[in-house]
């Protein structure tokens, strides 16, 4: 048995991680300085380095706690001023940083820990204590001393977790579709709000005949149709509020079951979630090992290891990783002799980057060495045809195999695991010239966020995190742009294209009419620098969906990248961003006959859309325009009663829960207003009680829709029905 407490190694890993890196910025920054000149500095060395001593001391790594217990010297000497952080000094000190990553790694991996005996000479002659003589390897075995500190951890079985994991996102998934779902209960009261409809239509006719015949009390025709007309009124009236009820609380249910599946599915995806630290951990003794065999100097830094993200996603990203470094070390660092010819320290410097955007993570491997050679590029690019060379099986700018690299096979792993996540893979200039290889993938592969579009008969799927605005395009806003049909997003000139024309569904022009098609529903998309605005059928959702793998390999896949089943029991495909961008640049540039003038429409319904969500917004907006809707929006209640004021309008769609003034509350300002008070509003809301429901009914209301369920069928059905 190890000496050190094993159930205690992650949480230390996590620790250590955040001293280590901080104590070499720290070095760095105290190199050719005095501890005079920045006492700031030197005591939070001090205390870092006292502080990760006493963390290896509770969890027994006692060659780290005797290692830092040497550094503490050094930095003693240094605070008294009798000893400088020269670049002696300052090499030492890194390279006692990089020997605790190589013990906590060894711990980690359960093998033989590093011997430290001529790191520990090197510390003697700086502080010529005497004290040579570090913990020995063999005397790190045995029954640990020390009290162990009681830990909450318990070890549980992976594929358990990814068991449960896997099974709350399909319950998830199909309780989010029966949520989205109209259920029987509220299609029977639809039917019913129609009929009633039709009913007063038919008594507002009724009226002037029966009052006509007021005065002919003796006409016997008379009673029996008022006797009809008063039971017909009470039934239907009944009917509705029992058809209400119903639906209300079947809603109720359905919702609470998606609700407690979403709790169920986040609280097992938290427990995936691990520090980077815990898979990327040996990535720092690797490449000095790498360096040691290659002959070459390097200095290898990692930042923002303790960030958490799904343990299988990080699983999956430790070989292209690996790939990267050892790339980095073969292909990127010069030897020493290379790099002084060049002007640069002879040392080179590698760099490990962690951290999140959003939902994603972003993971960076950059280094100061030579870079791509563009000589060998268009060497290499001779027998090439397509695609980022760099990327492709087989390619390589190495003249020689080694152990370490030369194969031309790391890139293209990198680039069909990242693919397989769902990621993308870019590659430019380092900060400091080299290169440097940017990886971004989703924090967790349970289940994403996706925006599901319908294109040529066919519902496909995109990450959120590659859309960066959904919104309607009309023909005044196309533009020609070097030769392409482009639109201005966020000012800038961004492509048109028709995903159905991509993914060669359709012929151009095809379906593409003056009345079918007088503007268009578009996403744009972005990733790798490059962005596109996708024209498409029809925006159809957005939500959690499980992405289920294709099965195919990634060399048949083309731009498919798995898929995502549906409520009605089709799918929707995912497409592989990259390669979709790939296929952009292969398309030739489309002319200005692929997009139909707009036909002049009879004047349409005006409608006020009333939301504080800029998302929200759009959705509506773009679904209302698409049917031919004029479409005004606010976004909050008082600026929504404002414009009413000045222009009134056909229908209103308001949210309810808003600042200033809520939905609740324009509505009853509208209902006091003469000349607003006939105008129908639909509250669209996520507030799902049975209470705020008929609250916003009693208040005029009518129709509630509640955003959980809804979609764009259900929105339009209900405007046709008012209006």
């Amino acid at each position: 048995m190890n000496s050190f407490d094993r159930s205690l190694l992650p949480i230390f890993s996590s620790e250590q991680g955040e001293h280590v890196e901080r104590i070499r910025a720290l070095i760095e920054l105290l190199a050719g300085q005095t501890a005079e000149s920045n006492p700031a500095a030197t005591e939070e060395l001090f205390r870092r380095a006292h502080t990760l001593k006493g963390a290896a001391r509770a969890v027994g790594l006692e060659q780290t706690e005797w290692l830092i217990h040497r550094v503490e010297d050094v930095l003693a000497l240094f605070r008294r001023g009798t000893l400088a952080i020269d670049a002696k000094t300052r090499r030492v000190l890194l390279e006692a940083m990089d020997a605790t990553e190589d013990i906590l790694a060894a711990a980690l991996a359960e093998r033989a820990q590093p011997d430290i005996a001529l790191l520990s000479g090197k510390i003697e002659a700086l502080v010529g204590d005497g004290r040579t003589e570090p913990p020995a390897a063999e005397q790190y075995t045995g029954a640990h001393s020390g009290t162990p500190a009681v830990s909450d951890l318990v070890r549980v079985n992976a594929d358990y977790l990814d068991d449960v994991i896997r099974a709350s996102s399909q319950l998830l998934s199909a309780t989010a579709a029966d949520a989205a779902n109209e259920s029987k209960a509220t299609k029977h009261l639809n039917r019913i709000q129609e009929i009633g409809k039709e009913w007063e239509r038919l008594r507002r006719r009724c009226e002037p005949y029966l009052r006509s015949t007021d005065k002919q009390s003796k006409d016997d025709r008379i009673a029996p149709l008022r006797h009809s007309l008063t039971y017909i009124d009470t039934q239907l009236g009944l009917l509705r509020r029992e058809a209400s009820v119903s639906a209300a609380a079947q809603g109720n249910r359905v919702r609470e079951l998606h609700q407690q599946a979403q709790q169920l599915h986040e609280s097992a995806s938290r427990v995936r979630m691990t520090p980077a630290e815990s898979v990327f951990s040996g990535f720092g003794p690797m490449v000095r090992d790498l360096a040691q065999q290659e002959g070459k100097q390097i200095e290898f830094r990692s930042e923002g290891l303790e960030w958490q993200a799904d343990r299988v996603v990080l699983q999956s990203l430790k070989d292209p990783v690996m790939h990267l470094l050892r790339n980095a070390v073969s292909h990127g660092i010069e030897k020493s002799q290379e790099r002084s010819e060049g002007g640069k320290p002879e040392t080179g410097s590698i760099l490990l980057r962690v951290q999140p955007r959003g939902n994603r993570l972003n993971v960076v491997v950059e280094d100061d060495g030579r870079g791509i050679s563009r000589k060998a590029l268009v060497k290499e690019s001779r027998s090439s045809e397509s695609g980022p060379l760099t990327l492709q099986p087989g390619f390589t700018t190495a003249t020689m195999i080694t152990s370490i690299s030369g194969r031309g096979l790391g890139l293209s792993i990198v680039q069909e695991a990242v693919k397989r996540l769902q990621g993308e893979v870019n590659i430019a200039a380092g900060q400091y010239a080299g290169t440097a290889i940017s990886i971004t993938v989703p924090l967790t592969i349970s289940t994403q966020h996706v925006l599901l579009m319908n294109a040529g008969g066919h519902t496909f799927g995109i990450p959120t995190g590659f859309v960066e605005q959904i919104c309607r395009v009309k023909q005044a806003d196309v533009k020609s742009v070097a030769g392409k049909e482009s639109i201005v997003a966020a000012g800038n000139a961004v492509p048109l294209a028709r995903l159905a024309e991509l993914l060669q569904m359709r012929r151009e022009g095809d379906s593409v009419t003056e009345e079918t098609e007088p503007s268009w529903e578009v996403a744009v998309v972005a990733a790798g620098g490059e962005r596109v605005a996708l024209v498409v059928d029809r925006l159809v959702d957005e939500r959690e969906a499980v992405i289920k793998d294709s099965g195919l390999p990634p060399s048949h896949a083309g731009l498919t990248a798995g898929a995502v089943p549906l409520e009605e029991g089709g799918i929707a495909v995912m497409l592989d961003v990259a390669e979709l961008f790939l296929q952009l640049r292969m398309e030739a540039p489309r002319s200005a006959s692929a997009f139909v003038p707009e036909k002049k429409q009879e004047k349409a319904h005006r409608i006020l859309v009333v939301d504080d969500s800029l998302t929200t917004r759009s959705l509506e907006k773009g679904i209302l325009e698409a049917h031919g809707y004029n479409v005004q929006i606010a976004v909050d209640g008082l600026q929504a009663l404002e414009k009413l004021r000045m222009e009134p309008v056909d229908l209103v769609i308001s949210d309810v829960m808003m600042p200033r003034l809520t939905g609740f509350q324009l509505l009853e300002q509208m209902k006091k207003n003469p000349e607003l008070k006939d105008i129908p509003v639909i509250l669209v809301t996520s507030l799902e009680t049975r209470e705020e429901q008929e609250k916003g009914l009693a208040l005029g209301a009518d129709a509630y829709i509640v955003k959980r369920k809804f979609d764009q069928k259900e929105l339009l059905s209900t405007v046709r029905q008012i209006l």
